[in-house]
């Protein structure tokens, strides 16, 4: 999805010419787009970590390692969400339907 949104915006981009304050919006939605990227790929890599640690089972594992998967997965996951909305509120600004 997040990908469609931003091939949409970037078409639009695209065709509705090269004026100072497109320039500026392509250079926000690429930059925010890569960020919201990598805050996917982030929490993805805390779920299997937190998922690999609990499917373990082993007895050298202790509750804080537990504890700090478990919290890097929600830290990941609060960071996806908040770029997310960031995402979501830039787009509003380009007249597409996303």
């Amino acid at each position: 999805r997040l990908a469609g949104d931003n091939r949409r915006v970037t078409d639009w981009l695209a065709r509705v010419g090269k004026n100072t304050e497109i320039l500026k919006l392509d250079e926000i939605i690429k930059s925010q787009y890569d960020n919201l990227r990598q805050n996917l790929v982030n929490w993805e890599a805390a779920a299997k970590e937190y998922i690999a640690v609990l499917q373990r089972q082993v007895a050298h594992y202790s509750e804080e390692v537990r504890e700090t998967a478990r919290r890097k997965l929600v830290e990941a996951r609060e960071q996806f969400e908040y770029t997310h909305h960031d995402w979501k509120t830039l787009l509003k600004q380009c007249p597409v339907a996303v």
